[in-house]
């Protein structure tokens, strides 16, 4: 892929950084949300949406070894962060999650040039607090609303790891007709 591509990918995750407030980055799973409203809000909250899409793309660059790895470390330290946020710890879930809209560019940027472990460092950070953020929340149907949270964001990773690979493969052909 072109550093352009890249560039405009980070310019316009930082832009949906900009304009992202908590109110707006957490809206829609009240007293009803159960695990249908779980499964569905990774996909209509932009921040979770965008960070696990891009997780899935970083991802793809890793090393073979490593790919599935990096999704598996996000999973796991989101269903972290919301076991932690259940004892009453504070955290500052949102600045985090909101520096993750800047930081996965980032990341997908360096990951062929940057150590493994700062990086699975940074994304389990990540996860961290966007598992924390909803585990603060209050509710009966929280568990179950985490439980499909937990199933859309494996799903957004493997759509994240497939475009990815298209990507990827894009740049190869053009590079192979140049």
């Amino acid at each position: 892929m072109k550093r352009q591509t890249f560039r405009h990918m980070f310019f316009a995750a930082a832009l949906g950084a900009l304009v992202a407030t908590p109110a707006l980055a957490h809206p829609g799973h009240g007293d009803h949300a159960g695990f249908i409203g779980g499964l569905i809000h990774p996909f209509t909250g932009f921040d979770h949406l965008a960070a696990m899409l891009m997780s899935g793309v970083w991802a793809t660059q890793l090393p073979i070894a490593a790919k599935w790895r990096g999704p598996a470390t996000f999973v796991a330290a989101m269903i972290a962060g919301f076991g932690i946020a259940q004892t009453g710890t504070a955290f500052a879930a949102e600045f985090v999650i909101g520096a993750s809209l800047i930081g996965f560019p980032l990341l997908i940027l360096l990951a062929r040039t940057m150590p493994l472990l700062p990086q699975f460092g940074c994304v389990a950070l990540f996860a961290f607090a966007h598992g924390f953020a909803h585990g603060e929340e209050s509710g009966a149907t929280i568990g179950s609303f985490f439980a499909g949270m937990v199933l859309a964001t494996a799903i957004l990773h493997v759509i994240g790891l497939a475009s990815g690979r298209a990507l990827l493969a894009r740049r190869q052909a053009a590079a192979h007709r140049a």
